[in-house]
């Protein structure tokens, strides 16, 4: 079972999935986002999820968590206008993206554990400009987004993994993580393996950004998956090296472990003016992915088989 905008659905009812990506993502009074992250318009957001649909495209999960941005009443229209199934994410962000009173500075493990639970059972806070406690919805997360920066686990971020963590255990939902630059990955798995989080619900994301093959692989013998989203994202490195990193990961027997999105901001819709657009995968990175000799089977376990025992609900504890 998975847990999407709309209602509990079978993981094998999924399709082509991308497991990371943003869909709306609104300034407030409480967060601090740059501006070429931001994607708050409802008309052109829907016009690009139209079309990943057009193209084959059949569930996304977006990755926007609690304070940062969330607009979880937008995502349940642009799914149900568009056909496309929308897992939406509660958890907590990088610092960065918060004031610096955001009300988790202070908060204890179990108030943020609460938090958390709360969304993915009864139901999300909508998005209000000035307190993000406002208003709550009936409609439900079904995944946990958390996140390190550049100075890793640091006490406060120890805090947030916990709470993740107790979450998880609860309600057996997965949790995503956010590495800054591909750092802290294998960090981030020990951490929620230690306090009780099976590796196969862990998801950790821009392992893809520092193209380190040994790193990579280290990370992949734990059991984890990983998500790869630097396509199309050539300041860091061209389409071709990316595959030839995935073209090594199937080599060496992990392609049971690697998942796709395209992480995508302002820059990179079509609909806001940007560069490449939600289908590219679809359309130019799976031909090129072919050409490279990634085979048929191996795409569809990448893109469809995997995200299915990634974001399916484990039922471990009794929330759910």
């Amino acid at each position: 079972m998975v847990r999407t905008v709309i209602s509990d659905i079978d993981e094998k009812n999924l399709g082509l999935t991308y497991v990371h990506d943003h869909l709306i993502v609104r300034k407030a009074e409480y967060n601090s986002l740059p501006a070429r992250i931001l994607l708050d318009d409802v008309v052109k957001t829907l016009e690009e999820v139209r079309r990943f649909k057009k193209f084959g495209g059949q569930t996304i999960v977006d990755v926007q968590p609690f304070g940062a941005g969330r607009d979880i009443e937008a995502l349940k229209y642009i799914s149900e206008e568009s056909g496309v199934k929308i897992i939406a994410s509660t958890g907590l962000h990088k610092l960065d993206f918060y004031r610096e009173n955001f009300w988790s500075l202070k908060a204890e493990v179990d108030e943020i554990t609460e938090v958390f639970i709360d969304e993915i059972v009864n139901g999300a806070y909508a998005f209000d400009e000035k307190d993000p406690f406002k208003k709550r919805t009936n409609i439900k997360a079904g995944i946990i987004k958390i996140a390190t920066d550049n100075n890793g686990l640091t006490d406060y971020y120890q805090k947030i993994f916990k709470a993740a963590a107790k979450a998880h255990r609860q309600t057996g939902v997965s949790i995503i993580t956010h590495t800054e630059l591909s750092t802290f990955g294998t960090d981030q798995a020990a951490f929620l393996i230690d306090n009780g989080v099976e590796p196969n619900s862990i998801i950790i994301s821009h392992m893809d950004k520092r193209l380190n093959i040994e790193n990579i692989i280290k990370l992949a013998k734990i059991g984890v998956f990983l998500e790869f989203d630097c396509i199309a994202r050539y300041k860091y490195h061209g389409d071709n090296e990316e595959i030839l990193i995935i073209k090594r990961m199937v080599e060496e027997g992990f392609v049971d472990r690697i998942v796709m999105g395209m992480d995508s901001t302002r820059e990179r819709f079509l609909s806001y003016g940007g560069n490449c657009g939600l289908t590219y995968i679809i359309e130019k990175f799976i031909p090129k992915m072919k050409m490279l000799g990634i085979k048929e089977k191996e795409i569809k376990k990448i893109l469809i088989y995997n995200p299915e025992s990634a974001l399916r609900i484990r039922r471990i504890g009794s929330e759910l």
